[in-house]
């Protein structure tokens, strides 16, 4: 009858109780021998994974190598762990060739591409082709909105500050001083004409044909006087009168005026005046070179009033020139 005795190591079944005398450096024939002599004895070994404890099946499979151990006991039965060897890789896929293949290989027939036509069904064809109803959205009443406040007051714009004159030119200041001097000879010239024709008034009712008398000569002096002065008047007035309305143009043509009714009047009414004025001057002047005429003083103070009012008037029309935008 075989005995078998359960061992508290793992996978080995003692002979016998003296097995703790056993000797490692004995050969194993000799072992035998002894263990043999007197009866005999069985050591059955378990090599089945199935027989072997789930933590003991772990213990052997997470060991380290084998070279860290000890010779293992000789009635224990050692297996090495296993070893996994990790499979080669596939072998890659034959080389896609172009058109011609080469030479002795045959032309692999090519999958043509199937084209297939789906049906939609036919719900989805009608909701396609009827047209999208409008939802109708019932309007809200719109409530009545309250007035928006009345806008704040804005301040108007202070005006625009008004454009600095131009500065008064030379020529204006010469004209200025010219007509002076001739103003004051315009009236030397008018005093001196009164006093020639009271002369000649009382010369004439002396009745006395003597042109060495006392009379002859105070009217005769009275009159050249008037004549000088007067053809003076006449030289200061056209020149001043010339040089301001040459700056009246000089203005305009710099600051680029838009002449108005105003300007433009006072241009051409002081051309006119100065016009008729200039003509009775050389009336007056024409008639006193002859000594025996008499010379009205009103022609004279016409000939002065008519000058004064020329000059004045393009003055007017320079001053607009240089002051309005």
């Amino acid at each position: 009858m075989w005995a078998m005795q359960q061992s508290t190591q793992p996978n080995y079944i003692p002979a016998n109780q003296d097995e703790e005398n056993y000797n490692p450096n004995l050969n194993s024939s000799s072992q035998a021998k002894q263990r043999s002599a007197g009866r005999t004895h069985f050591n059955v070994y378990l090599n089945t994974p199935q027989q072997q404890a789930p933590h003991e099946q772990h213990q052997y499979a997470s060991s380290p190598p084998l070279q860290q151990f000890a010779p293992p006991h000789p009635n224990m039965w050692f297996s090495p762990p296993p070893v996994y060897v990790q499979a080669p890789p596939p072998p890659p896929p034959p080389p896609l060739y172009t058109y011609p293949p080469p030479y002795g290989m045959q032309p692999l027939p090519q999958q043509q591409p199937t084209v297939i036509f789906m049906q939609q069904p036919p719900s989805e064809q009608k909701k396609k082709e009827e047209p999208p109803k409008k939802e109708i959205k019932e309007k809200k009443k719109e409530e009545p909105k309250p007035p928006p406040p009345p806008p704040a007051p804005v301040a108007p714009p202070p005006p625009p500050p008004p454009p600095k004159p131009d500065e008064m030119l030379d020529i204006c200041i010469a004209s200025i001083i010219i007509f002076c001097i001739g103003f004051m000879l315009g009236i030397c010239s008018v005093v001196r004409s009164n006093d020639a024709y009271e002369a000649h008034i009382d010369y004439e009712e002396e009745g006395s044909t003597n042109k060495s008398g006392t009379l002859y000569e105070t009217w005769q002096m009275a009159r050249n006087t008037a004549l000088g002065t007067g053809a003076a008047a006449v030289v200061c007035f056209s020149l001043a009168f010339l040089l301001v309305f040459w700056s009246g143009i000089n203005h305009k043509m710099y600051r680029g005026v838009q002449p108005g009714f105003c300007m433009a009047g006072c241009l051409i009414s002081g051309w006119i005046v100065f016009a008729l004025t200039f003509l009775v001057d050389v009336v007056v002047l024409v008639l006193a070179f002859d000594s025996d005429n008499v010379v009205y003083p009103e022609v004279v103070w016409a000939a002065f009033v008519g000058n004064v009012v020329a000059w004045l008037l393009m003055l007017t029309h320079s001053e607009l020139a240089r002051r309005v935008e």
